[in-house]
């Protein structure tokens, strides 16, 4: 098939069966990644949420519900203990616990998406 011509979805699932296929019949040597995984993210207590949101950013309820991209009522049900934060809004409240310049660098900053990756390996290298 050349490069010119477009494949259909139709097409390029057959082309992928075809390949399952022949890796389970040994024809095949299908490409690998190891990835490593970060530590599991720990429980955020309420205590936790509070300190970093008055302590560490010095920030409103609405305004690091805005940094976490939550509702204000969600932040208000963590520190009140009715709800725990989870996934990327613990991660985020551990990385602000732990590394408050990033909050203040990201206040400063415009990141571009291009330029994300080299800012977050600067701020989080070790001081």
């Amino acid at each position: 098939m050349s490069k010119k011509q477009k494949r259909t979805l139709g097409q390029e699932l057959l082309e992928g069966l075809n390949d399952a296929l022949a890796f389970e019949r040994g024809e095949k040597v299908l490409k690998t990644n190891t990835v490593e995984l970060p530590v599991a993210i720990k429980k955020v207590s309420k205590a936790t949420v509070s300190k970093v949101r008055k302590e560490v950013l010095r920030a409103s309820q609405p305004v690091f519900a805005q940094y976490l991209n939550v509702s204000d009522s969600t932040i208000r049900s963590w520190e009140q203990g009715q709800k725990e934060p989870c996934g990327s809004a613990a991660l985020l409240v551990q990385l602000f616990r732990t590394y408050p310049a990033i909050m203040t660098a990201l206040r400063h900053f415009k990141v571009e998406p291009d330029k994300a990756d080299k800012l977050a390996k600067q701020l989080l290298q070790p001081e």
